[in-house]
């Protein structure tokens, strides 16, 4: 369900959370293929081929930012997180991206977004809490000139850490929310603008993967911060030796998202007139 605003103590949570993960995130979006930022930012400048600035809103390492930056020209990438944003500014310096200004801003705090002064072409953002809220897309569009986007990842299946949570996690007649398995979003998103007059559009990407890793490199991979605080680290390492097979661990992802694109711009309303013909 699509609610209307956010906890303000989810929000300081939030900063904190990813505070403490960045390093572990940045250094996951290092390892990891790009193939899915490049494809979305590819189909963005293909959808929309006269925008030349683009905001990314709560863009973590800077992923998506650093594909923007090679056919827009201006690029604004906020988080709520210092910390990412000092990855993301080194993994730009890095790539010679000098198109990119990055600021530490939470979305929902007026005070704060008042300091972003221009209207954008395109207002971006992929699975941020910026965009999971009604108020969130609202703030979303009056940063707009022309079109806002908001990515977000219905389905993702990894067997390794599958297998870790429901090898470890309690019994529970309530399902575990996980914000990368999230269909609603994007349906509730979907009508949310249609009932309002606007005409989204939705793309779909999905990728398989299936790899050999050695028990090692899983436990570095998987042993992390979070499965650890959650379940206790002695008991990830043993559900990673219980999973691997002589050694080794074979692992399959799959993952679909959703691209959701909007034009923005008040004059593609329709009337109310036309809403009830």
């Amino acid at each position: 369900m699509l609610k209307q605003s956010v906890d303000p103590t989810t929000l300081q949570d939030q900063e904190i959370k990813w505070d403490a993960r960045a390093q572990q995130f940045n250094a996951i979006q290092q390892r990891d293929a790009q193939t899915l930022p490049q494809s979305v930012s590819h189909y963005l400048h293909t959808r929309f081929p006269n925008a030349k600035s683009v905001l990314d809103v709560g863009g973590g390492s800077g992923r998506y930012a650093l594909h923007f930056a090679r056919w827009a020209k201006h690029i604004l990438m906020t988080d709520i997180s210092s910390n990412m944003i000092d990855y993301a500014a080194a993994n730009a310096k890095k790539a010679n991206a000098s198109n990119i200004v990055f600021e530490k801003v939470d979305w929902y705090d007026n005070t704060q977004t008042k300091r972003i002064q221009d209207n954008f072409d395109i207002v971006f953002a992929s699975m941020s809490p910026a965009a999971s809220t009604i108020d969130g897309i609202e703030k979303m569009m009056t940063f707009s000139k022309e079109h806002c986007a908001v990515h977000q990842f219905i389905l993702s299946e990894d067997t390794l850490r599958d297998f870790i949570v429901s090898t470890l996690a309690p019994p529970s007649d309530t399902p575990r929310y996980d914000p990368h398995n999230d269909r609603q979003m994007v349906q509730d998103l979907f009508n949310m603008l249609w009932d309002r007059g606007y005409s989204p559009e939705v793309k779909f990407f999905s990728s398989e993967t299936t790899q050999t890793i050695s028990l090692e490199a899983a436990k570095d991979q998987y042993a992390h911060a979070k499965f650890s605080a959650e379940f206790g680290m002695a008991n990830v390492l043993r559900t990673l030796e219980a999973y691997a097979e002589d050694g080794l661990c074979h692992v399959t992802k799959r993952s679909v998202s959703a691209l959701v694109s909007w034009s923005s711009n008040p004059v593609h309303h329709l009337s109310q007139g036309e809403k009830n013909v």
